[in-house]
């Protein structure tokens, strides 16, 4: 029987008839599956929806091993990030786990042989390397990123917008990881694409698109003529999507999102989720409520609850039930909504719709049936549901994409506070290009690979107490250079350490003592010696000054005495530098132009004679007595012109048995000796760099001009290829003056052993170390501390198997107990 149709039903009949339900289009090809529409060269992408979309790459930083009281200003600053969305964008943080080929870390990390006889360490080094890589998951790697989608009517528009959105990030993400987060370039952003897409194969995105660069950047015109798509570049060879799987390529696949989140979250929910060992997408989408909006939803829910609680206070008391006791489910709901409410009102939290969307891929059915079973119990310890998308798999992988787009209802309301729970930092890796082995993350295991020239400054210091392993760190560090680059390396050893490996590796020792036959002469001097526009005389003299506090004693120069040694030590160098400027076109017999002669270099004895040819000025006379022992006396080891072999890429200067009183002075010495190497060097070859150690580093910081002598070196090495590393035991001695502190602050690689209490403290203070951390060089084994790295610092340990060569060559000290498996570099 026919009968009337009411008002509300005609309503909703018109409505359904004026917009029709669209229909889901399925995909052709692999190419109509992939959700975008256009790419742009400026890094934006506009997907099917006309939203347009920007990627931004973040760098990871430690945010679980600092104070309690830096997390949480950590946690305000990415709360200020959510805020700062507008309601018109989406937010997206990525979290994209993708595994190296293991070829590509081998030949990052392994040393190649040569045509030397150094291939049996490299060997050594290589199974050392080998071990390790074993211990972590270097293969897998985890990169994060920031993606803002909105609506635009055109790419102009969006590009005005996105402006605007790049100084934002960057500021407000800066304030967290103390990096830059510059956008990605469109061959950035479609790269990653390429690697979720394509997690089977080896070949890698720059390599396949090398053909279509154009003075090294991607071109799509070129492309576009060659009758190819972005899609066509970064697109799998097929996919095939079921109810709660799909392939992708030869690998299979399954997408989840995360439900029945509890009211309080814990914010290493997202590091739990991330760290199953598997390739994986995570992503968390932020979709922010207008506040009038939100509002507004609030009331209608609490509206909603408080009439559902009616209802069922209404069946209890029909049911002879205390209608007072109310569901949990109904009970929470009105809960979190109140909350919500006051959040708003009273703390100004702003109000997201929040999603979390995973995306797993595995070799065989059973590694994924593995990897879920992990996943989800990650999601219990949380008290939370890792859910299947049934029959919306291929919408999950399109969601869970870097394009901050969601095709899916799988949202959850969430305050800014809550929402900030996904904290998308961590642990901070080191793995970078060029970079030497310093050990392993203490935290993940993973290798840490530091390129020191990637710094601002390659300056470094190695601190430790005695028997912390700060000698052999260094010992590693020289090995490497030796074994896998063209760096000269020297090494001033005032203890004889440094012996063995000079043996080993085919090195020079230089052994500097009363009645040896080696000498150094302190006064050499290379034109080039102050830099391009610097006086080179100048600065000598200033080095003289160095030189002679040392020999009469600290505080025992006053400004008459100062003035004399500037005045004849100028006098000495103008015969040389004359005859430099005579033969400044000459060449040696390798065609480089000439910049040192060191038969022609005025000794100490032309100083000390030119000291007494003064003879109106008592102060000249007063010091030439002063120093007399040391140019024509019986401590005259450094008065005489060098006569040492420079041939050699490794040299140690071993002072082991210079008396004490002579340390210094020798530190000194050798210290001008490398610096002149070093400029010879650079002006030899631009590219060639040169790595010098010194060791017993606080004898240097006992004067202040011998202080400023080394402020000098550490400030102008870089310009010049030099790669400077001080070793010393205790850092009160780098605090003692101005200059030495200067070297301290602005050295951006630092190796922290265990320290003295004392020591710790100071330490703590200048690098804002965290009380978990500062564990990490609280009597620990020896070879186990911290990194710094100008912007970070990650703990380590640096032990190598007992039984490898490098360990023999290393160790002064051979333990004797068998059982023993492993020690410290």
């Amino acid at each position: 029987m026919a009968r009337n149709e009411s008002a509300k039903e005609k309503k909703k009949r018109e409505k359904n008839s004026s917009n029709p339900k669209k229909a889901y289009k399925i995909p052709r090809s692999v190419q109509d599956s992939i959700p975008y529409d256009t790419v742009f060269p400026n890094g934006i992408i506009k997907n099917k929806k006309g939203e347009y979309s920007k990627s931004y790459k973040l760098t990871d930083v430690n945010y679980t091993t600092i104070d309690q009281a830096l997390q949480e200003a950590m946690y305000l600053d990415y709360e200020g990030f959510l805020n700062g969305v507008d309601p018109s964008m989406t937010a997206q943080i990525t979290v994209f786990n993708r595994s190296v080929n293991q070829e590509v870390i081998r030949n990052k990390v392994l040393l190649h042989p040569q045509n030397d006889n150094l291939n049996v360490y490299r060997d050594d080094y290589n199974r050392i390397m080998l071990s390790k890589m074993a211990e972590g998951r270097n293969n897998l790697v985890k990169e994060k990123y920031i993606t803002i989608s909105m609506k635009a009517s055109n790419i102009k528009e969006a590009t005005v917008a996105f402006n605007r959105v790049d100084a934002d990030v960057s500021a407000k993400i800066s304030r967290i990881n103390k990096d830059s987060t510059p956008p990605m370039t469109i061959e950035e952003r479609l790269g990653v694409l390429y690697d979720i897409y394509n997690n089977d194969t080896e070949m890698p995105f720059d390599k396949k698109i090398a053909p279509l660069k154009k003075d090294g950047v991607l071109d799509l015109a070129t492309l576009n003529r060659a009758g190819l798509t972005t899609k066509d570049l970064i697109g799998p060879d097929g996919m095939s999507f079921s109810s709660n799987t799909f392939t992708i390529g030869n690998q299979y696949a399954k997408a989840f999102f995360l439900d029945d989140l509890p009211t309080s979250l814990n914010d290493s929910i997202l590091t739990d989720l991330t760290d199953v060992p598997c390739n994986m997408i995570t992503s968390i989408i932020y979709k922010p409520i207008p506040s009038d909006k939100a509002a507004l939803d609030i009331k209608h829910k609490l509206t909603s609850i408080n009439e559902n609680i009616v209802r069922s206070q209404k069946q209890a008391a029909r049911g002879g039930y205390a209608s007072d006791i109310l569901p949990s489910e109904l009970k929470r709901a009105k809960e979190e909504a109140e909350t919500l409410r006051s959040d708003m009102q009273a703390r100004n939290q702003k109000m997201f719709f929040v999603s979390v969307i995973m995306v797993i891929f595995a070799d065989s059915k059973e590694e994924l049936k593995d990897f879920t079973s992990a996943l989800k119990t990650v999601g219990i310890t949380h008290l939370a549901q890792v859910k299947e998308l049934m029959y919306m798999q291929e919408s999950g992988l399109n969601s869970a994409l870097p394009f901050a787009s969601l095709d899916l209802n799988v949202k959850r309301w969430m305050n800014t506070e809550s929402a900030s729970a996904f904290m998308p930092f961590s642990v901070e890796e080191i793995m970078q290009d060029g970079g030497t082995y310093y050990g392993v993350n203490a935290q993940s295991r993973n290798l840490i690979l530091y390129n020191k020239m990637s710094a601002s400054n390659p300056n470094s210091l190695i601190l430790g107490i005695p028997g912390s392993g700060k000698s052999m760190s260094a010992k590693m560090a020289m090995s490497a250079a030796l074994l896998n680059s063209t760096d000269d390396v020297f090494v001033i050893d005032p203890e004889g350490e440094y012996r063995a490996l000079a043996n080993a590796f085919g090195g020079q020792v230089i052994k500097i003592a009363l009645g040896a036959d080696t000498h150094i002469n302190p006064l050499d001097m290379d034109v080039q010696y102050a830099g391009d526009a610097g006086d080179p005389i100048a600065m000598k003299c200033d080095y003289l000054v160095s030189i002679c506090e040392t020999i009469v004693g600290h505080g025992n120069l006053n400004p008459l005495l100062i003035n004399a040694i500037q005045r004849c030590g100028r006098r000495i160098y103008k015969a040389y530098y004359d005859h430099m400027r005579d033969i400044v076109n000459e060449v040696d017999e390798n065609g480089d132009h000439i910049t040192c002669d060191y038969q022609a270099m005025p000794t100490l004895v032309d100083f000390y004679q030119e000291l007494l040819s003064e003879k109106n000025d008592p102060n000249a006379q007063l010091l030439a007595n002063a120093i007399e022992m040391y140019c024509v006396g019986n401590y005259d080891l450094f008065s005489h012109q060098t006569n040492i072999d420079r041939k050699s890429r490794f040299i140690i200067y071993d002072i082991k048995d210079i008396p004490a009183g002579m340390k210094e002075l020798a530190l000194q010495v050798c210290l001008n000796d490398v610096w002149n190497r070093i400029i010879s060097n650079h002006v030899k070859d631009k590219n060639k760099k040169t790595q010098f150690f010194i060791d017993e580093f606080y004898l240097l910081l006992r004067s202040r001009s011998s202080a400023q002598f080394l402020t000098e070196i550490y400030k102008r090495s870089r310009k010049w290829g030099g790669i400077p590393c001080a070793i010393t035991q205790n850092i009160e001695d780098l605090l003692t003056n101005d200059d030495a502190r200067t070297i301290l602050l602005n050295s951006q690689f630092v190796m922290m052993m265990n320290q003295s209490q004392i020591d710790r403290e100071a330490l703590k203070n200048i690098y804002n170390i965290s009380d978990t951390l500062i564990d990490y060089i609280t009597d620990k084994p020896a070879g186990t501390g911290l990194l710094y790295t100008g912007r970070t610092i990650v703990p380590f340990n640096a032990s190598i198997p007992r039984d490898s060569l490098l360990y023999k060559i290393f160790s002064t000290k051979v333990e004797e107990d068998a059982g023993e498996k492993k020690v410290a570099l």
